[in-house]
């Protein structure tokens, strides 16, 4: 009898040992979850369109500047003028009549373009935002 009664707790020890053992693996699978989404929460991925979009700090104007018949201007001068600094840029058409200001700070700027054997053309007051092209083509009149 006493040894039947050994056996029996030792069959139940070695039951309890087996659920423990459960139970630790249990519990470490647990926190390996916990842990990653800590990190996740610690130190995300990074999102690229975020990042970009912070790193930003200016935006652009570029456009094409024609004549009355829709032909290309080359050569023409573009001024960009910051209203509230009178701060100004220039540029010069390329061979396809376009212009570009690549780096333009935010604000609200006047653009005019001239050249010889045109009437110049100016247009007023246009918002330059950050991260965003301000597209703005131009059509001059000969005279």
């Amino acid at each position: 009898m006493f040894l039947e009664n050994v056996k029996a707790y030792l069959t139940t020890i070695e039951e309890i040992l087996l659920m423990l053992g459960c139970i630790a693996c249990l519990a470490l699978f647990i926190a390996q979850i916990v842990h990653k989404k800590f990190r996740e929460l610690i130190r995300p991925e990074p999102n690229v369109d975020i990042i970009r979009a912070l790193a930003a700090s200016s935006g652009s104007v570029t456009g094409t500047v024609n004549d009355s018949q829709g032909a290309v201007v080359t050569g023409a001068n573009v001024t960009l003028n910051d209203i509230l600094t009178d701060e100004r840029q220039t540029a010069t058409t390329n061979d396809s009549g376009h212009y570009d200001f690549p780096s333009v700070n935010p604000g609200l700027y006047d653009i005019t373009i001239s050249k010889a054997g045109f009437k110049a053309s100016s247009v007023r007051r246009q918002r330059v935002v950050v991260g965003l092209v301000l597209p703005v083509n131009i059509t001059l009149e000969l005279g």
